[in-house]
């Protein structure tokens, strides 16, 4: 009687939630088999609860709210750094899709790529990523080439010195090649984030 009256209860104060109905079930499982039941079904419902969407919303929740009190970085009073610009190594699928968001987000954007063919291609993957934002009534076509300008393709890495973020989008096998990182020695003088994102 009294843990159906804990379950009614609990229903009324939060219907959406599965693990005080689960809790129940646990205590009500020691009550009539005993506490090794009870143990037993305790830790089958965890592993289920932590499949479980709620659990996974907490786990998001919890954890941004620690990364925004870091020990050594946000105690330090330091403050953020203006970022405007950006330098895109790669304009496959990957370097192109980010290229796209920055410009979207009204950034600058240079995208870099080996060769004039590789980089007509880049440019022309970004070109149709913002014609499919059209399509999808997310951008206005009259915005279109505006937004585009926003890209500047290059095949050298000279005008990376201005930007103030390089995000390296290329297959594994340029990220350690010679022509590839060691180029960009070229913006040692400036302080620049360095951003490496692998497929």
């Amino acid at each position: 009687m009294m843990l159906e009256h804990a379950r009614v209860k609990s229903k009324k104060q939060a219907p959406n939630l599965k693990h005080p109905l689960v809790c129940i079930d646990v205590i009500e499982e020691g009550l009539v088999h005993g506490p090794r039941a009870a143990l037993w079904k305790e830790s089958k419902a965890l592993h289920e609860l932590r499949q479980s969407d709620t659990c996974r919303s907490l786990v998001y929740f919890f954890a941004r709210q620690r990364t925004s009190k870091v020990p050594g970085i946000t105690d330090m009073r330091l403050i953020p750094r203006k970022v405007d610009t950006f330098a895109v190594v790669g304009g496959g699928i990957l370097g192109s899709s980010i290229a796209t968001a920055l410009i979207l987000s009204n950034y600058s954007v240079i995208l870099k790529e080996l060769d004039e063919k590789a980089l007509l291609t880049g440019i022309e993957r970004v070109k149709v990523n913002l014609q499919d934002h059209v399509k999808q009534g997310k951008l206005a076509e009259v915005k279109l080439d505006k937004i585009l300008s926003l890209c500047k393709g290059v095949l050298h890495y000279e005008g990376f010195r201005e930007v103030d973020m390089v995000i390296e989008a290329v297959m594994e096998i340029f990220l350690y090649s010679r022509g590839s990182l060691l180029s960009l020695k070229v913006i040692d003088h400036h302080t620049a984030y360095l951003l490496a994102v692998l497929p």
